[in-house]
């Protein structure tokens, strides 16, 4: 008898009885509890299945997912896949409602899925579109390891597809976010980038290598690409290269050269996350130069515009030892009377 409820309700899947078919399962879970597990899994893979695409109900459905992609049945993958889908809609779902407390978890079960299901079974995973979600998601959690591995099996599932060079641009980010960074791993990616002639991330790439040949003590180059991206004045990166270019010749001691660079970041840019550091060196220049006045304007800039920042805090100290000047109350540096 207990085979026979089960063929039952496989006739009526067969048959598109859908509804039938529902009851007929969930009362054979219900009166078998003892029922084998391969017939238990694949009963609660379809009951699952009947919430998502019948019911329209996600909510509903993640359980008999979970519980059918946990045990051994014939549907164990595709209840994997399915339990994607389920946690994806909710996670779009609470997005519209604008609801971030319940749309983050969804948005993160629905990638370390897909990621799961690209490492065992790429035929369930059959577009470019899951692999990038996932990845994007864990970028967002900043789970670098794992945006990676994502962004590795697309590589290798879509050798061919378009588009590539982005993925390679954002393995070429990630692997600079690695503790501790891959800089000659992420060189390779960014080359990869150049490497596409219609790629519109090619002069992010350039910025991107040359900023890795910098951290590989390779200066040089560096400064090379760096004035390349400098000279066309790329939006959202041409602040950023002026600021490594200054670096770089700081370094260096090459300091007249490098003033421009880091008062232009300083007073210009004003990025509170590069800003603070170039108006501190751009300070300490003036006073390899023996022009204390000059220093003492631009670190007093530096701790109006920036009182918070690590390098207001080492102006203070610095500037507590400068011959002839103080910090006052108001916190500004000013010639001691």
């Amino acid at each position: 008898l207990k085979d026979a409820r089960y063929q039952r309700a496989v006739c009526l899947l067969a048959l598109e009885k859908h509804d039938e078919m529902f009851q007929a399962f969930q009362s054979y879970l219900k009166d078998y509890p003892d029922a084998a597990p391969r017939t238990r899994s694949n009963a609660t893979y379809w009951i699952g299945w009947y919430y998502s695409q019948k019911e329209q109900s996600p909510s509903k459905a993640i359980e008999c997912f979970q519980q059918a992609s946990a045990s051994e049945g014939d549907f164990q993958t595709e209840a994997l896949y399915r339990l994607a889908e389920a946690h994806y809609a909710l996670a779009q779902q609470a997005e519209k409602d604008k609801n971030e407390a319940l749309a983050r978890p969804h948005r993160l079960k629905a990638a370390e899925v897909y990621l799961e299901l690209a490492k065992q079974n790429r035929e369930l995973v059959r577009h470019t579109s899951f692999y990038a979600y996932a990845a994007a998601v864990f970028r967002s959690e900043n789970r670098f390891p794992e945006a990676i591995r994502m962004y590795e099996l697309l590589l290798e599932a879509f050798p061919q597809d378009a588009g590539l060079d982005e993925v390679h641009f954002y393995l070429g980010e990630l692997h600079t976010k690695l503790q501790p960074p891959q800089w000659q791993e992420a060189l390779q990616r960014y080359e990869k980038v150049m490497a596409y002639p219609e790629s519109k991330l090619r002069d992010h790439a350039l910025f991107g290598k040359s900023w890795a040949l910098w951290k590989l003590q390779r200066p040089q180059e560096a400064l090379t690409g760096l004035e390349k991206v400098i000279e066309r004045r790329t939006p959202g990166i041409y602040d950023l290269s002026r600021y490594a270019v200054g670096l770089i010749l700081y370094d260096q001691g090459q300091l007249g050269p490098a003033q421009p660079h880091l008062l232009y970041v300083g007073l210009v840019s004003r990025d509170p996350d590069y800003s603070p550091e170039a108006l501190y060196k751009a300070g300490k220049v003036s006073l390899a130069r023996k022009d204390p006045g000059d220093c003492v304007k631009t670190w007093n800039f530096l701790l109006k515009r920036f009182p918070d920042s690590l390098w207001a805090g080492k102006v203070r100290e610095e500037a507590a030892t400068l011959p002839g000047y103080q910090v006052t109350a108001q916190d500004a540096i000013k010639k001691a009377p």
